[in-house]
């Protein structure tokens, strides 16, 4: 039986639900609260999550034992609602997914504490370090320069991540083509050729003269 609640919780999770009943609704919220299998409870949030009526329900779930039932709470908070004080509270998960997670999320939830990205940042693993650097620019909460986090005094992580944050052109066309590092040449080329301001003419042709090794 719990193979069939897995399978059907799984289907749920991957269909695009049209918006279910009042009644439909609260029996995928009470399952997602309470079914003993975690994979389920996880699943079932991804499939209700945009249409919880009260995003609290998330922050409820993002304390549960199970690490894959906190992991989905913390992306729903991302996406359908989000509780500052528990995506804060994720920020110092014993897992390592969950804290990855939430680190990303911070980026685009207001309430969440700079402080424990701050200190994610100074001494976080490298992937943790280079979304914290991604959420608190976001935030407009750095605590120095992006430039700052492109010497090799920082893990590359964090230096890629700095180039690929920036939005000044002209330093970021100096990086693509000037750059010691190749790996921060091409970081910089990726954002000016595929990011959300479209590349000018001009840029792309000096692209082309670029060192590619």
């Amino acid at each position: 039986l719990g193979e069939t609640r897995r399978s059907a919780a799984w289907a749920l999770s991957r269909i695009p639900l049209a918006a279910p009943s009042v009644a439909l609704r609260g029996r995928l919220m009470d399952a997602a609260l309470h079914d003993p299998e975690s994979r389920v409870r996880a699943w079932l949030i991804r499939a209700v999550a945009p249409f919880v009526p009260d995003p609290s329900l998330f922050a409820t779930l993002a304390n549960d034992d199970a690490m894959e039932v906190r992991l989905a709470a913390v992306r729903a908070m991302a996406k359908h609602g989000c509780d500052g004080a528990a995506l804060t509270e994720r920020l110092g998960d014993v897992d390592a997914g969950v804290r990855m997670e939430a680190l990303t999320s911070a980026a685009t939830c207001p309430g969440v504490d700079v402080a424990p990205l701050r200190e994610a940042l100074a001494q976080g693993g490298a992937a943790e370090r280079a979304a914290a650097l991604r959420s608190l620019k976001e935030r407009k909460a750095l605590p120095a320069a992006l430039a700052e986090f492109q010497t090799e005094a920082w893990p590359l992580a964090v230096r890629i991540a700095s180039v690929e944050s920036m939005d000044e052109r002209p330093r970021l066309l100096r990086i693509a083509l000037r750059n010691a590092d190749p790996r921060l040449r091409s970081a910089a080329a990726g954002v000016i050729l595929g990011g959300d301001e479209p590349p000018r003419a001009n840029e792309i042709v000096e692209l082309l003269a670029a060192a590619d090794f």
